[in-house]
This record gives structure tokens, C-alpha cells and sequence, in this order.
């Protein structure tokens, strides 16, 4: 949270782009416990970037997003064969680091995530908490001065199971 703090007191000497987005996220997921059909959903994120010495540093969350919509309910089948229904909600605060060439601005983010997994069998509730860091690469692009377009590399992860991921999204820039 300090660091966060920081950030913000950072952001107010400098020139700010903050952004308000929709992403989705595709993921291939290497889960030995289960298997599941992914069915990729539409996500809010907050993004706010600052210059510092000629580089953009800046932080991005989807805890708007969670307070908004909650849990995703997914149906997936256990290795033993039970069905089951997986309610999970996915927060994550990232830090970026990249560089402004004209209209692109290459990223690199460290994201802090916490998937909280809630499995319900046979009227049965197990709940699983997974704090991981995911690391990967993001390319915007300023299509114009409100609208940036940006697709993000999700490294593999095999402490959650994925093998690897990207998302797409579309910002609004304010």
C-alpha cells in the first residue's frame, strides 16, 4: 500500500495519463486438479501512467471491475469425473515500466495477484487462495488522445497452472 502511496505523490509532478479500459483475457491453463472449459469475460481496468526521466512508470488494478461484478461461476470437471461449479474472482495491482516511441509505449508489468477460488461439490464448499506474482510484456498503442488500444503477454505460471496467456483492450484516456 506504501508503495502505492508513493506512486501517486510520484504522479502528481508529472504529466499523468490515467485510463479507464475493457480487456479480456485468454489463458491456457495447465491445472492437474481439474479441467475446465475457459470462457474468457470482459474486465475493467483502471490504468494510470506518469513520466519519469523519459519513461512511463505507472500502476494498473481491476479491483473496480471485482467491487462491480464479483465472482465468475464456471462449471468444471474434476480428474476423478465429478462435476463441479468454481466461483473465482482474480484481483490483481500491477506496477509498469516501458518507454513512449511516438504512438507505441512498450511495457514491461510485475502484477501482485490474489485468485480466490471457491469450489462447490455435492453441496460441499473448499475455498482456495492463491497470491502468486505474474510477470509479462504490453504494447499500446494512442490511436488517438482519448483512445489507446494495448495487448499484454501473460507469462507461464506453473504454481496456478498456466502454461501461458494474453489479453486484449481497448482504453479510454483521460
Amino acid at each position: 500500500m506504501k508503495y502505492l502511496l508513493i506512486l501517486l505523490l510520484l504522479a502528481s509532478c508529472s504529466k499523468p495519463m490515467s485510463s479507464i479500459g475493457l480487456s479480456t483475457s485468454y489463458l491456457k491453463e495447465n491445472n492437474k486438479a481439474f479441467k475446465t472449459e475457459y470462457e474468457p469475460e470482459p474486465t475493467i481496468t483502471f490504468t494510470h501512467l506518469f513520466d519519469y526521466k523519459g519513461n512511463k512508470l505507472g500502476y494498473s488494478t481491476n479491483r473496480i471491475d471485482n467491487w462491480l461484478s464479483g465472482r465468475n461461476k464456471q462449471d468444471i470437471k474434476l480428474n476423478n469425473g465429478v462435476r463441479a461449479m468454481r466461483e473465482q474472482m482474480i484481483t490483481y495491482d500491477s506496477l509498469l515500466v516501458g518507454k513512449q516511441f511516438n504512438r507505441l509505449i512498450p511495457m514491461l508489468y510485475l502484477a501482485n495477484t490474489t485468485i480466490d477460488n471457491k469450489f462447490i461439490i455435492n453441496n460441499n464448499v473448499k475455498k482456495k487462495v492463491n497470491h502468486v506474482f505474474l510477470y509479462g510484456a504490453n504494447l499500446s498503442y494512442l490511436i488517438n488522445k482519448q483512445v489507446s488500444a494495448s495487448v499484454v503477454y501473460i507469462a507461464p505460471n506453473q504454481e496456478i497452472g498456466i502454461e501461458s496467456g494474453f489479453s486484449i483492450g481497448l482504453n479510454y484516456n483521460f
